[in-house]
C-alpha cells in the first residue's frame, strides 16, 4: 500500500539557519530539521519529501512536479509571506492542505514579520517554537490526513454552532450573567466571566450548577438576553456563506446551547431563520455538548449519516460533541476563543477568517462557493 507522503518546503534564506539571528530562529540547522521530521515521518508511516529554496518560481515548480504525490505539505514561506503569490496560486490550485509554519514569533516582532498571505488559507499558523514548529506540524497533519475527507462529493450537511460562530453574542451573554447573578445574589464575589465561558455551547442550566450558581438566575438572564438582541451582531461574511451554501445545496443545521424560543426570536430578527434547514436547541436533548445527542440529532433531523457532516464551533465543547458523534470538525477562531482549548480538542481544521472557513468547506465538499454579489433571505 502507497504511504502518504508531507512535503516540507522552506523559502528564502532558510538554509543559512543556525547562524541566522539565532536569537530569533535557534541553532538548529536546516538538514537537523529535516532529518528529525524524517524519522518522526517513518515512526508515523509517512514519506517526507523536503525542498527549500530561495526563488519562488523554483518553489512553484516543485509543487507542480509533485501534486500528485503529495497529500499535506508543511510550509515556511519565509520572505515569501507577503509576496509570494504564485506558490499559494499551485497550492490551492491542487487543493493541498497545508500548515503555515515560522520559527521566530512573528506576533512579537516588528508588525511586518506578521503579515502573512497564508493565513487565511492554511490550517494551522504555528510559530515562535523555533525547530519544534516543525514537528507539531508534521504531527498535527498526520491527525488531519487520518481523519478528514478532501473533496469528497458525498458530503451533504453543515452544521454550525451559534453563538460565537454565527453571531457575536459576548457581550450581550456577558451582562446578562452578571446582572442576573446581581439580581438574585447581590453585588458581593461576582463569578468569574472566563469560567462562565470556558462552558461555551452547554445548557445554561448545567453551566450553573457547574458553576455552583443559583438556578434563580436562569429567568433573569433570559430575560434580560431578550432586552439586549439588537446589541447581538451577524459576524461579517457569515450571512453570505450561508445564502451560497443554501444556493448550492449544502444542507445547513443549527446545534446550539441555547433554548429553541430564543434561538428562533434570534435568527428571525437577524433574517436567518430561512437559511437553516433544521435546528437542535438545548431544551430539546436529555444531554448538551459535549454529549454527541444533539449533533447526532440534528444530523438525523438533515437526513444525513454521520461521515456526510461537518460540525464547525469555537469551543472545545463543539469539537468534543463533534469527535463523540464521529463527525469531522472545523474549530472557528474569531471572536474571543480559549484557542488552546479548541487545538487541544483535536479538530479537523482551523480557522482563523469567515473566508478560511469557505476555502475549507469548498475543498471538503468539492465546491465552488461565489460570496460576490447580494442575495437576500426575505423569508423572516
Amino acid at each position: 500500500m502507497k504511504k502518504n507522503t508531507i512535503a516540507v518546503i522552506n523559502g528564502a534564506n532558510i538554509n543559512i539557519l543556525g547562524d541566522r539571528e539565532p536569537q530569533f530562529y535557534g541553532r538548529t540547522t536546516l538538514p537537523e530539521i529535516l532529518r528529525r521530521l524524517t524519522k518522526i515521518g517513518e515512526e508515523l508511516d509517512y514519506n517526507i519529501l523536503c525542498y527549500q529554496s530561495n526563488s519562488q518560481g523554483e518553489i512553484v515548480d516543485f509543487i507542480q512536479e509533485n501534486s500528485t504525490n503529495i497529500d499535506g505539505l508543511i510550509l515556511n514561506p519565509a520572505g515569501f509571506s507577503k509576496t509570494g503569490y504564485p506558490i499559494l496560486d499551485v497550492i490551492t490550485a491542487f487543493k493541498i492542505p497545508f500548515i503555515e509554519v515560522h520559527l521566530s514569533n512573528i506576533f512579537a516582532r516588528e508588525k511586518w514579520h506578521a503579515e502573512s498571505i497564508f493565513a487565511p488559507y492554511s490550517l494551522a499558523t504555528i510559530c515562535g517554537f523555533k525547530a519544534r514548529g516543525y514537528e507539531f506540524a508534521l504531527k498535527y497533519m498526520h491527525d488531519v490526513l487520518s481523519r478528514k475527507i478532501i473533496g469528497n462529493n458525498e458530503m451533504k450537511a453543515v452544521c454550525f454552532d451559534f453563538d460565537g460562530v454565527v453571531i457575536d453574542s459576548l457581550d450581550v451573554q456577558k451582562e446578562a450573567f452578571l446582572k442576573s447573578y446581581q439580581q438574585v445574589a447581590g453585588n458581593k464575589s461576582l463569578p468569574s466571566v472566563d469560567d462562565f465561558f470556558s462552558h461555551s455551547g452547554e445548557p445554561l442550566a448545567e453551566i450553573l450548577a457547574q458553576m455552583n450558581l443559583p438556578q434563580d438566575m436562569l429567568e433573569p438572564y433570559r430575560k434580560i438576553s431578550n432586552k439586549l438582541t439588537d446589541k447581538i451582531k451577524v459576524h461579517n461574511g457569515m450571512l453570505r456563506l450561508l445564502q451560497k451554501l443554501k444556493q448550492t445545496g449544502i444542507k445547513c443545521g443549527l446545534c446550539t446551547g441555547k433554548d429553541r424560543e430564543r434561538t428562533v426570536m434570534i435568527l428571525k430578527k437577524k433574517k436567518l431563520y430561512c437559511l437553516f434547514d433544521e435546528i437542535v436547541c438545548s431544551d430539546e436533548v436529555k444531554k448538551g455538548k459535549p454529549d454527541a445527542e444533539s449533533l447526532l440529532k440534528l444530523i438525523g433531523k438533515l437526513g444525513v449519516e454521520h461521515r456526510q457532516a461537518i460540525m464547525v464551533g469555537d469551543s472545545h465543547n463543539d469539537i468534543e460533541c463533534a469527535n463523540a458523534a464521529s463527525v469531522q470538525s472545523i474549530g472557528v477562531a474569531w471572536g474571543e476563543v480559549n484557542c488552546k482549548g479548541l487545538m487541544e480538542s483535536g479538530p479537523d481544521y482551523i480557522a482563523s477568517t469567515i473566508q478560511q472557513l469557505q476555502f475549507y468547506i469548498e475543498k471538503i465538499f468539492d465546491v465552488k462557493l461565489n460570496l460576490d454579489g447580494e442575495d437576500g433571505c426575505n423569508e423572516i
